[in-house]
């Protein structure tokens, strides 16, 4: 898959254009339906959402890595991922045109709820009429509704918000996930037999309840069932937000290695111990619930 950052001649191209800072069953939709015209499919979007530019919070709801990822499993052979800030005061029309005699889109797919341009002034209805000008085609997909409810970021970022993760994996079509580099900890959980993988919560991510959850990674082909606490240690407070891992059944040096963290369910509020002899019983039953957990 191309990734490119300014607007270049793909050819006869059906573009997604979005946000897609998650890549969940709604966006799915979008980029699905430029994927079936046959023609090269390729996505648009931005290197920041306005939310995130204009600081009204919120987060991704994926980390851009993911969604990459996801982007070539549904078959899409172009990124290209223009900032913001350079395409944020064009006027609608010239960002559609930019599409059209600059990267050679001959089809056009959104979601119903797309905006873009100069004060968010473009629209659906604006481009359903700027494609029937041009004679190129055009796709506006629904809202995706699901068993939780109608699919946004916004929906998901509450459900993290409120430790849902259950919820969120609906409407992402996978579950919610944590990745990055493998730090160096303090090793304190080695003392009482918890050796864990620690990782620096990605300061864009959406924000995510605290606390312990059951979770899930791949390590070199090999699926591990683990636990993970999301937080700040109150009980040996971090500087910042961690994910701090145990997984069950392995034993291993992965300190430098990229690892990915799947979060499945929500067990408890992260808390304050007494003792070390209390966060080790208390850890250690958080692992028990985890290891006879389902897969």
């Amino acid at each position: 898959m191309n990734i490119e950052y300014e607007p270049r001649f793909i050819g006869r191209c059906a573009v997604a254009l979005g946000t897609f800072d998650g890549v969940h069953i709604g966006h799915r939709a979008v980029i699905s339906s430029a994927v079936a015209t046959g023609l090269v499919p390729a996505v648009v979007t931005s290197d920041v959402s306005a939310r995130e530019y204009f600081g009204r919070g919120g987060g991704r709801v994926a980390d851009r890595a993911d969604c990459y990822n996801q982007f070539e499993k549904l078959g899409i052979t172009t990124v290209v991922q223009l900032s913001f800030a350079d395409i944020r005061n064009m006027s609608p029309t010239d960002y559609l045109t930019m599409l059209t005699d600059e990267m050679g889109a001959n089809h056009i797919c959104c979601g119903y709820n797309f905006r873009f341009g100069r004060d968010a002034d473009g629209d659906v209805g604006l481009i359903t009429r700027f494609c029937q000008e041009r004679g190129i085609g055009c796709t506006v997909c629904d809202c995706v509704s699901s068993s939780v409810g109608d699919v946004s970021s916004s929906a998901i970022r509450q459900f993290l918000a409120d430790g849902d993760v259950e919820s969120a994996a609906v409407m992402l079509g996978r579950p919610y996930s944590i990745s990055g580099l493998v730090i160096d900890g303090d090793k304190r959980g080695r003392t009482i037999g918890v050796p864990t993988v620690n990782q620096l919560i990605a300061a864009d991510s959406a924000p995510l309840r605290f606390g312990v959850y059951r979770s899930r990674t791949v390590i070199d082909g090999v699926q591990y069932n683990a636990t993970t606490n999301v937080g700040i240690r109150p009980t040996y407070k971090a500087d910042r937000p961690l994910a701090e891992t145990f997984i069950i059944d392995y034993s291993g040096d992965l300190y430098g290695r990229e690892l990915r963290i799947e979060l499945l369910e929500f067990i408890r509020d992260e808390r304050r111990f007494a003792s070390l002899d209390e966060l080790e019983q208390t850890l250690k039953s958080d692992i028990l619930r985890c290891k006879t957990e389902r897969r």
